[in-house]
Protein backbone atom coordinates (compact mmCIF):
# COMPACT_ATOMS: atom_id res chain seq x y z
CA UNK A 1 0.00 0.00 0.00
CA UNK A 2 1.57 3.67 -0.73
CA UNK A 3 0.96 6.64 2.10
CA UNK A 4 1.76 9.73 1.48
CA UNK A 5 4.47 10.15 4.51
CA UNK A 6 5.58 13.51 3.94
CA UNK A 7 1.65 14.57 4.19
CA UNK A 8 1.22 12.34 7.20
CA UNK A 9 4.26 14.00 8.92
CA UNK A 10 2.86 17.47 8.23
CA UNK A 11 -0.36 15.99 9.95
CA UNK A 12 1.49 15.23 13.05
CA UNK A 13 3.42 18.17 13.28
CA UNK A 14 -0.07 19.91 12.86
CA UNK A 15 -1.99 17.71 16.00
CA UNK A 16 1.10 18.47 18.11
CA UNK A 17 0.76 21.96 17.59
CA UNK A 18 -2.49 22.21 18.45
CA UNK A 19 -2.91 20.05 20.90
CA UNK A 20 -4.81 17.31 19.32
CA UNK A 21 -4.84 13.88 19.72
CA UNK A 22 -5.83 12.32 16.34
CA UNK A 23 -7.32 13.12 12.66
CA UNK A 24 -10.33 11.72 11.41
CA UNK A 25 -11.25 11.66 7.64
CA UNK A 26 -13.66 9.76 5.98
CA UNK A 27 -13.27 11.43 2.14
CA UNK A 28 -11.65 9.19 0.22
CA UNK A 29 -8.93 11.01 -1.19
CA UNK A 30 -7.90 11.61 2.33
CA UNK A 31 -8.06 8.11 3.46
CA UNK A 32 -5.77 7.10 0.38
CA UNK A 33 -3.12 9.50 1.03
CA UNK A 34 -3.26 8.66 4.57
CA UNK A 35 -3.71 5.18 4.71
CA UNK A 36 -2.65 3.53 1.10
CA UNK A 37 -6.45 2.24 0.58
CA UNK A 38 -8.56 3.38 -1.91
CA UNK A 39 -12.26 3.24 -0.67
CA UNK A 40 -14.21 1.51 -3.48
CA UNK A 41 -17.66 0.92 -1.79
CA UNK A 42 -19.06 2.36 1.59
CA UNK A 43 -17.55 4.25 3.96
CA UNK A 44 -14.45 4.06 5.11
CA UNK A 45 -12.59 6.12 7.64
CA UNK A 46 -8.97 6.41 8.89
CA UNK A 47 -7.75 7.83 12.09
CA UNK A 48 -4.00 8.95 12.24
CA UNK A 49 -2.80 9.86 15.90
CA UNK A 50 0.11 12.22 16.47
CA UNK A 51 2.45 9.64 16.26
CA UNK A 52 1.53 8.87 12.77
CA UNK A 53 -0.27 5.65 13.15
CA UNK A 54 -3.61 5.09 11.50
CA UNK A 55 -6.69 3.16 11.81
CA UNK A 56 -8.58 2.14 9.33
CA UNK A 57 -11.89 1.51 9.70
CA UNK A 58 -13.35 0.04 5.93
CA UNK A 59 -16.87 -1.91 4.92
CA UNK A 60 -17.38 -5.63 4.97
CA UNK A 61 -19.21 -7.79 2.44
CA UNK A 62 -21.37 -9.26 5.23
CA UNK A 63 -20.03 -12.51 4.43
CA UNK A 64 -18.82 -14.67 7.56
Amino acid sequence: MWRDDQRIDRVKRLLVARGLDGLLCRLGHNVLMLSGYQPVLGNSWVLVNRKGQSILVVPTSGRA
